[in-house]
């Protein structure tokens, strides 16, 4: 995308900070750090960020030809967790204009060159988001999904621009990817409202963050970043890390007035997070806390799929099944 913003002086350029989270993996840490090198934007810095106190990063970052006043690495000897990890690198990071970037996902070369300037300019807004492309494991686009995803998150009718209330779009639809397909900065919003207890759920704690502040968010329907699907992802891997994320989150949400509107919304997925949470700890033969689960979904919201999961996990004798 062509901005009015002059390229030609570097200096005159904000700094902008890309973070690459890591926990133990290094599968595709070399092509994202590429990705996130490549962008044509001229004053970029990327920082590295190791939760769990491999030598995963270390080792590939030693492959790339970078001075170290572009490429930085934040390591933790033991694991953190994934939120404390990123609100970490948030604070270290020396530019105000952040993007969160997961070590399997990639940025399109003009992604900052997008969506820096809109914030840049109008200092009411907040943050920037753009679509992307669904990849395979192997980094082919997956036209069919990426299409039905666009759809799913409603940014087909998302109109190019300025949008300020965004707590719906944000929470409600979802229609923001903060994982890996927004820019955020971080002197318009106040971290300390951030909470390390929203885990791999961060994206969308982030976002009410930055919704809360009345500012408003800029979408570009061009697709300039890249989310893959593997099977090694955090979806399909850390189902109970998830779920409990998503209980904490939502009973945040239910607390604030301002979202009183779509209270029904956060209720129900905070009854299906604790059904789901069940579910995952009733498969591990852990009835007492799969009751304690079925209980609370029970409280919140009376479902036919709760009661069942109760009632299994009483059955003094049945073997451990999902309902």
């Amino acid at each position: 995308m062509k901005t009015k913003l002059d390229m030609d002086s570097c200096s005159d350029a904000p700094l902008a900070s890309i973070i690459i989270s890591i926990y133990r993996r290094d599968t595709f840490l070399h092509q994202a750090i590429q990705s996130a090198l490549s962008q044509t934007w001229p004053q970029v810095e990327i920082l590295i960020a190791e939760d769990g106190g491999s030598d995963c990063a270390r080792n590939i970052i030693s492959n790339f030809n970078e001075s170290s006043s572009r490429l930085r690495l934040l390591s933790h000897p033991s694991n953190i967790g994934a939120a404390a990890n990123k609100l970490h690198a948030w604070q270290e990071a020396k530019g105000d204009f952040l993007v969160n970037l997961d070590d399997d996902d990639l940025l399109e070369p003009g992604f900052i060159a997008a969506l820096l300037p809109p914030l840049q300019k109008d200092l009411s807004l907040v943050l920037s988001f753009c679509d992307h492309f669904l990849i395979d494991e192997q980094g082919e686009v997956k036209q069919p999904e990426t299409d039905d995803n666009t759809k799913a998150w409603k940014r087909n009718i998302l109109k190019s621009g300025v949008h300020r209330p965004f707590l719906k779009m944000g929470l409600v639809d979802q229609s923001i990817p903060f994982a890996m397909g927004t820019m955020w900065c971080k002197s318009r919003l106040n971290l300390d409202d951030f909470k390390i207890q929203s885990g791999p759920s961060y994206d969308l704690f982030m976002t009410y963050v930055a919704a809360k502040t009345g500012l408003g968010a800029y979408y570009i329907p061009e697709r300039l970043a890249k989310y893959r699907v593997h099977p090694g992802m955090e979806t399909t891997m850390g189902r109970e890390r998830i779920h409990r994320a998503n209980i904490f989150c939502n009973r945040q949400y239910l607390k604030d007035p301002a979202l009183k509107p779509w209270r029904s919304i956060f209720l129900n997925r905070l009854t299906e997070a604790y059904t789901g949470l069940g579910i995952v700890t009733l498969r591990e033969h852990r009835r007492g806390l799969a009751m304690k689960c079925y209980l609370q979904s029970l409280l919140a919201q009376p479902t036919r799929r709760a009661m069942a999961g109760l009632i299994y996990c009483l059955h003094p004798h049945g073997p451990a099944k999902v309902y």
